[in-house]
């Protein structure tokens, strides 16, 4: 009785922790993905194509809130010295699956932009992801914004 005991604690134990739903984790968290989504987040690193970008050029902070209402800004920085600042205000939900984050944008004439965001790391500190733009390939590593 006791080796089967012991052989359902085993098969428990590695199920928790041998399918993680995002690629680099968390394995196993208390907080819903809802709770350690909604944040306020800066970028960290972003990559292009694999390659790493240098630090302060890819400037982006998103306001993620648990309401699925969703702010991005984004800095351009420019060799002139004038920075562009555009932010975006939209809606944001789960896929089906929740490894995605589809995000909705409309500004004041209408124009809707929709966006989906491949949920690779999602801790209550952390969110990282990627998305496709034009043929471009762009890995955003977001942190929480010390206030």
């Amino acid at each position: 009785m006791k080796k089967y005991l012991l052989l359902l604690i085993v098969v428990v134990v590695l199920s928790l922790f041998a399918c993680n739903k995002y690629e680099y984790g968390p394995s196993v968290s208390l907080r819903t993905k809802t709770g350690r989504i909604s944040n306020t987040w800066v970028v960290e690193a972003a990559y292009i194509n694999k390659v790493v970008q240098p630090a302060g050029t890819y400037k982006k902070e998103v306001v993620i809130e648990k309401s699925g209402a969703l702010i991005k800004t984004d800095t351009l920085l420019s060799s002139m010295g004038t920075d562009t600042i555009i932010t975006k205000e939209g809606l944001w939900e789960f896929d089906r699956n929740v490894e995605n984050l589809l995000v909705l944008f409309a500004d004041n004439s209408g124009v809707q932009e929709a966006q989906i965001w491949r949920i690779l790391k999602l801790t209550s500190d952390e969110f990282w992801y990627e998305e496709r733009d034009n043929y471009d390939l762009i890995e955003i590593h977001l942190k929480e914004k010390e206030l």
